[in-house]
């Protein structure tokens, strides 16, 4: 079968469905193709969280201190398996140099400028489309047992101050009258009021029915399998069920997007890390909040009726077998610092792969090898918070329009 299309829109995550939407909803004829579901890689059970106050890129001088500490103990929250791998050694390389003052400086202005402008084009999609997600805009508070990391998240709030995100420092008593489930023994708190929380997969999955609505055309369980090219422009794309032939092509495939890009004779500097989540029934009494416990890097979110804890790094490759040791690691993380009340009886566990750059920077923009390719991807942790920025950012390359975000720093050519 084949298949013309405007544009061709891979990857039927977070990203990928806000860029068909975006340009779906301004009248474009967009298809969309997903190698599996909808929302089934790392947008299904993430930790659903939209974090203007998270603009620390993962590279950063605390981050290479304590990661080296963490990295080869199993039971720490980023881990690596050994292995020979000169990808990733020529990421971790990478990763270190990211990691210099002036280099995280520059990613933050970049993020908070992405981060700010997301939020307020997700909110604006939800309020128009009326997506039923569990969305609110209730903040997030940054839990600390220690001092050394109270008085370190401290500072990082102070430095947050000058890229105007405002937050409030509560002792450990303060904390607790805030969120009630915390067990005695914290010693503080940071709160983000400008933060705000959703389901990740009931979001991407009310956002794709969007795009149907404004006459997108989605295909699931359909792979990519090659590209045909001409000079330096795509001319077809060749997947399980159809030949593709695209004016413009979009690659938002996340962990999958090294795989495809090789396809295409590129190589990006882009690792899959892996992240899991512990889904359980809410009760009376659990967290009303979205929490970070900030020194095992463990987020709680409430979702409605359902209550998720996810966390972890680990650096394995594009294995997505659950780790039951690294679930039993976040669950008693939680347990250690919240009165929780779990109900057994109805419980998802998930791991998924985020697609991570050594600089904590997406990667967005025209690629420089082919005229007709856009790339979307290497939002990491970020991916639910930057998607619909990204989204924004696409159609403006794709139309032709100012784009206000300096693309050569977020450009897959910044790798070299």
């Amino acid at each position: 079968m084949e298949l013309h299309t405007e544009v061709l829109v891979i990857g039927g995550g977070a990203v990928g469905v806000s860029t068909a939407y975006r340009l779906a909803k301004a009248g474009r004829q967009v298809t969309l193709v997903e190698r599996s579901t909808i929302a089934s890689g790392s947008s299904q059970a993430n930790a659903g969280l939209i974090v203007p106050s998270l603009i620390v890129p993962l590279a950063n001088p605390s981050a290479l201190k304590k990661g080296l500490r963490w990295l080869l103990n199993p039971d720490s929250p980023f881990h690596i398996r050994p292995q020979l791998n000169p990808e990733l050694l020529r990421w971790f390389l990478r990763f270190r140099h990211a990691c210099q003052p002036d280099q995280v400086v520059k990613g933050m202005g970049i993020l908070s400028s992405l981060t700010t402008r997301s939020m307020q084009i997700l909110a604006d999609w939800i309020d128009q489309e009326q997506i039923a997600c569990h969305y609110e805009q209730s903040g997030w508070l940054f839990v600390y047992r220690t001092d050394q990391g109270f008085a370190e998240g401290v500072k990082e709030a102070r430095l947050l101050e000058d890229y105007g995100i405002a937050s409030e420092v509560l002792d450990a008593e303060q904390a607790r009258e805030m969120e009630g489930s915390l067990r005695a023994g914290i010693r503080g708190g940071i709160y983000f009021s400008g933060d705000a929380h959703l389901d990740p997969e009931m979001f991407v999955r009310g956002l794709a029915e969007c795009v149907k609505a404004y006459g997108g055309v989605i295909h699931t369980n359909n792979e990519v399998l090659k590209f045909e090219v001409d000079g330096d422009r795509i001319q077809a794309v060749h997947t399980s069920d159809f030949v593709a032939y695209p004016e413009a092509v979009v690659l938002a495939a996340g962990a999958w997007s090294p795989k495809l890009l090789r396809l295409l004779g590129m190589r990006t500097s882009l690792q899959p890390a892996k992240g899991y989540s512990i889904t359980f029934s809410n009760q009376r009494g659990n967290p009303g909040l979205p929490l970070y416990l900030s020194e095992d890097k463990i987020a709680i979110t409430p979702l409605g009726e359902r209550l998720r804890i996810s966390g972890i790094l680990d650096f394995t490759g594009m294995d997505l077998r659950i780790d039951k040791r690294r679930l039993q690691t976040i669950l008693e993380a939680a347990r250690q610092a919240l009165d929780l009340r779990l109900n057994g009886d109805d419980v998802q566990e998930w791991c998924g792969l985020r697609p991570c750059t050594p600089d904590g920077l997406p990667i967005i923009g025209r690629s420089e090898l082919y005229s007709n390719l856009i790339l979307a991807t290497g939002h990491g942790m970020l991916g639910i918070t930057l998607a619909p920025v990204t989204a924004e950012l696409v159609f403006k390359i794709i139309e032709g329009g100012e784009v206000d975000v300096p693309l050569e720093a977020i450009s897959l050519e910044r790798f070299g």
